[in-house]
């Protein structure tokens, strides 16, 4: 088994790795490491200088473990200041995952040094507890359990409640390649939703069939940082729609965030 996420099975194909398995089913994917691919494939799609600005994705299906699958991508929306890229990742005819990401073209812009950052720094990782995830839906080599280092920043893992997190990927997404630190971001912006849900999963289910991404520079380093919170509007008015959000941070500070929608159902 290789050390990544995923291997190549051909041009433009590529096969999700057991340690892209997700928490809930042992067949299908953890939602980061298809993000990941995504934001290679776009950072991958041709030259110039470019700052990914927002990457939507939605996941309408589940994407399969240890088969081949079709990444297309092409450009959507064409622009020297602002472009947008489009991916699709197909099994076989039926589009599982797609995004669009909005590019800026990077300037070399000189701002005011005084501008306020409302942001309140994490607690560094190396001075934050090592926590191990487990879901007891799927045993043996997982995303959640293998691929990352976590370390709990502020919160506790048993409390509902908000929880910020420092996130390390230990694999490469592709092998034989450095992930860049967007790539690296991405592969752990999937987790909000997991790591501070409030529900009985005893009672609910939880699912996000999106994750939209705004930064404003590509990350730097390998711990990425979360500070997470589920939201779910009036309790006693419950529509069964929620939403997760996270700021997104690396060691020099704030750098995006991350929101996700949530589908709440009984079980």
């Amino acid at each position: 088994m290789t050390d990544s996420l995923w291997e190549s099975a051909g041009a433009n194909v590529w096969s999700a790795t057991d340690f892209s398995r997700g928490p809930w089913h042992p067949d299908f994917c953890h939602g980061g490491p298809v993000t990941a691919l995504l934001t290679r494939a776009i950072e991958h799609f041709d030259e110039g200088s470019w700052v990914l600005a927002q990457h939507h994705i939605e996941l309408t299906r589940p994407v399969p473990v240890d088969r081949p699958l079709r990444l297309d991508t092409v450009l959507d929306r064409p622009g020297r200041k602002v472009s947008v890229v489009a991916t699709r990742l197909n099994d076989g005819e039926v589009t599982v995952t797609k995004s669009r990401a909005v590019r800026i073209r990077r300037s070399d812009l000189a701002l005011p040094g005084d501008l306020p950052d409302p942001t309140v720094p994490l607690a560094p990782p190396d001075s934050s507890p090592v926590a191990h995830l487990e879901w007891e839906a799927v045993t043996g080599t997982a995303f959640h359990s293998h691929s990352v280092d976590f370390r709990i920043a502020e919160g506790a893992m048993t409390e509902p409640g908000p929880l910020a997190a420092w996130i390390r990927l230990r694999v490469n997404v592709v092998p034989h390649e450095e992930p860049s630190g967007t790539q690296r971001l991405t592969a752990v912006s999937d987790f909000p939703n997991g790591i501070t849900n409030a529900l009985d999963p005893g009672r609910f289910s939880f699912i996000n069939p999106d994750l939209s991404l705004n930064m404003v520079r590509e990350p730097r380093g390998h711990w990425m940082g979360l500070r997470a919170a589920t939201h779910y509007g009036d309790a006693a008015a419950a529509t069964g729609v929620a939403f997760a959000e996270a700021e997104l941070h690396d060691l020099d500070g704030r750098v995006g965030r991350a929101t996700q929608s949530l589908l709440i159902d009984p079980v």
